[in-house]
């Protein structure tokens, strides 16, 4: 379920819905909206929950994404139909996120990557993918992103198309963290930082481009992403 990038497909619209969606996200904090971490503490727990949702307003009226589908081609139904807002703690190994009671968690594969999918509402392929890249810096968080988007003049005249866009802070479980959208040739994809004891986390989604330009969609997976809580000391 790798996303395959395409060389001049990123759609730079979409870094502008990036500070909308934090203000949503905001609001929701201070409204203690995010579900108390109730998960089992071994294997893969979940734990039924509830949580309010500031994601719909921003649903309907969204034209198509660049067309990645034929002119003949008709949008297939969601193959998941659960709701948002019925959602569950799911732990894998040493972190926990809430996601919707119909997204399947998958534990760490071969290339140290973690996966929660099946979300309602995706009719394609829409997924979060978590990873964890030590800091051998052992700078901080801010160091890491000033990193990231730093253009490595050795990549090549396209290097600036691949940086990932501002840098904007948001709160997860009471820590800093940082948003960017990342370029991605065939679909929106976005991720967050967290950082501890010389860790990245990093909980970045992607959007299949066939779907809607939907920003209600992203601001969902962005919801999940900073329900995001470390596990064990």
């Amino acid at each position: 379920m790798t996303t395959t990038r395409a060389d001049d497909m990123t759609l730079p619209c979409f870094r502008s819905l990036l500070p909308a969606l934090l203000v949503l996200l905001a609001l929701g904090c201070e409204r203690g909206e995010q579900p108390a971490d109730t998960s089992t503490k071994v294997g893969l727990g979940v734990t039924e929950s509830a949580s309010g949702d500031s994601c719909p307003p921003l649903a309907g009226g969204t034209p198509e994404q660049y067309a990645a589908r034929e002119p003949d081609d008709t949008m297939p139904p969601p193959p998941h139909l659960g709701s948002w807002n019925d959602s569950k703690r799911v732990r894998l190994d040493s972190f926990s996120l809430t996601v919707p009671t119909v997204a399947s968690g998958r534990p760490l594969d071969a290339h140290g990557s973690y996966w929660i999918s099946d979300f309602p509402s995706c009719r394609y392929h829409c997924s979060l993918e978590i990873t964890f890249t030590s800091d051998s810096t052992a700078q901080g968080l801010d160091a890491y992103v000033k990193r990231l988007q730093t253009v490595d003049s050795t990549a090549g005249d396209d290097a600036l198309d691949w940086m990932p866009g501002p840098a904007r802070a948001t709160m997860v479980n009471g820590q800093r963290g940082v948003l960017m959208d990342t370029p991605c040739g065939d679909c929106t994809a976005a991720e967050l930082l967290v950082y501890r004891n010389s860790t990245i986390a990093r909980v970045a989604y992607s959007i299949d481009d066939r779907e809607r330009i939907t920003p209600a969609l992203q601001c969902h997976l962005t919801r999940v992403a900073t329900s995001f809580r470390w596990e064990g000391p």
